[in-house]
C-alpha cells in the first residue's frame, strides 16, 4: 500500500508539476527523460558537466575479509541461452559533425596501489570453457566475436601492431615470413611466404637463404 502510495505521489508530481524525475506505472525510471520499459532506469543528460552519472565508493570503508572487493559500479546478468549477455556496457560515438575529439569504449586508469598491481583495464576468463579474458576485433560486423578453440588470456581479430619492445615468454606459432623483392637477389624459399609453427630459434635455423651472383663476361682487346 505504501509502495503504490508513493508511485502515485511521484507520477502526480512528475506528470503535473513537470519534475525531472519521472516514474512510470511499472516503476521504470526517468530521469529528464520519459521511462524506458527497455531499462529499469534510464538517465539522460543535457548539460555540459562531464558526465552524467557519477559513483564514487568512500576510500574510509571497512570490507569484510570474505568480500575484500571495492566497487563504485557493479554490473552483474544472467545468460540467458543465445542471446548476448553483457555485465558492463559502454558506447561512445562521435555525433555531428564526426571527424573531431576522441571517443573511447571502455577507459580504465589505475594507480597507488601494490607496485606490480595496477591495471588500467583487467579482464580474466573463469570456468573452464574456452573464450578470452580479453577479446579486440578491427572490424566493425564482428561485433559478436566468434568461437575460439582454446583459452587465452587475450584474442585479437584482425591488424595488431606494438610500437615499442614486444617481450614473448615461450613459443610464436604461425609465423608468416615475406620474401623480400626479387630484385635483392636473396629469397627465403621458393614461395614468396612461408608459415613456420616452431619457436623463433627454429624457425629462423629453418630458413633457406639462397644466394645469386651475376656471370660477367669479359672481352679481350
Amino acid at each position: 500500500m505504501k509502495r503504490t502510495f508513493l508511485i502515485t505521489s511521484l507520477l502526480m508530481m512528475s506528470y503535473y508539476a513537470h519534475s525531472q524525475f519521472i516514474v512510470d506505472s511499472i516503476s521504470h525510471i526517468g530521469v529528464k527523460i520519459n521511462p524506458d520499459t527497455n531499462y529499469v532506469v534510464k538517465v539522460k543528460s543535457e548539460t555540459g558537466q562531464i558526465g552524467g552519472i557519477y559513483c564514487s565508493r568512500a576510500s574510509n570503508l571497512t570490507w569484510p575479509t570474505s568480500d575484500p572487493w571495492s566497487e563504485a559500479i557493479y554490473g552483474q546478468t544472467s545468460h540467458r541461452g543465445v542471446a548476448y549477455s553483457q555485465g558492463l556496457r559502454g558506447i561512445s560515438a562521435a555525433s555531428s559533425p564526426t571527424g573531431t575529439g576522441r571517443c573511447f569504449g571502455v577507459f580504465g586508469a589505475a594507480q597507488n596501489a601494490t607496485d606490480g598491481y595496477n591495471y588500467g583495464v583487467y579482464g580474466v576468463i573463469l570456468g573452464t570453457t574456452k573464450g578470452a579474458g580479453i577479446y579486440g576485433s578491427s572490424y566493425a560486423n564482428h561485433y559478436a566475436g566468434q568461437a575460439l578453440t582454446q583459452r587465452y588470456a587475450g584474442y585479437f581479430y584482425g591488424p595488431v601492431k606494438v610500437q615499442g619492445d614486444l617481450t614473448v615468454t615461450g613459443n610464436i606459432s604461425g609465423v608468416m615470413l615475406s620474401s623480400p623483392s626479387p630484385s635483392s637477389g636473396m629469397l627465403l624459399s621458393t614461395n614468396h611466404e612461408q608459415r613456420l609453427s616452431a619457436s623463433v630459434t627454429e624457425s629462423l635455423g629453418a630458413l633457406e637463404v639462397k644466394s645469386f651472383y651475376p656471370k660477367f663476361r669479359s672481352t679481350l682487346v
